[in-house]
């Protein structure tokens, strides 16, 4: 749990940064792939199986810079959704809903209650966020009403 939340603080000192400042595409990708080595190296988060795959277990050579690029790109995927209001919530909501589905039957609290934490205050956060009116394209689909059940807003 420390490491996650040592990697979480990283994420949000980087976006602090970026909404202040302004960084980098290069700076942004070097906070990311540092807080996923946290995760990775001192958390002990590591895609050791694939269940596709009959090989069995992967050797942590494959298994570790596997599970970073996996992590970095998941990142940087609901960064990029993040552009469009509530779009990056809902996404997130929804992923982790069937995490949660998923993992229940494991009754493994350190993954439910986080999860579930995660689920919470980005629904919240969904419910509360104001979309914004302006000519782009991004922000015309934002405040359509395609994006709005993202956030579970009526229009």
């Amino acid at each position: 749990m420390a490491a996650f939340l040592c990697a979480t603080a990283v994420l949000l000192a980087f976006g602090v940064w970026d909404d202040l400042k302004g960084m980098g595409y290069r700076l942004k990708f070097l906070g990311q792939v540092g807080a996923v080595l946290i995760v990775v190296l001192y958390g002990d988060v590591v895609v050791r199986t694939i269940p596709f795959l009959a090989s069995g277990a992967l050797p942590d050579v494959v298994a570790i810079p596997f599970t970073v690029v996996a992590l970095v790109g998941v990142t940087n995927a609901i960064n990029l959704a993040d552009g469009l209001d509530g779009l990056a919530g809902g996404i997130t909501v929804l992923s982790l809903a069937i995490i949660v589905i998923l993992g229940f039957p494991s009754r493994d609290m350190q993954l439910l209650l986080p999860t579930a934490t995660i689920i919470g205050g980005s629904s919240g956060s969904c419910a509360t966020t104001p979309t914004r009116r302006g000519s782009s394209w991004a922000t015309a689909a934002a405040s359509s009403s395609a994006s709005r059940p993202a956030c579970w807003r009526s229009s």
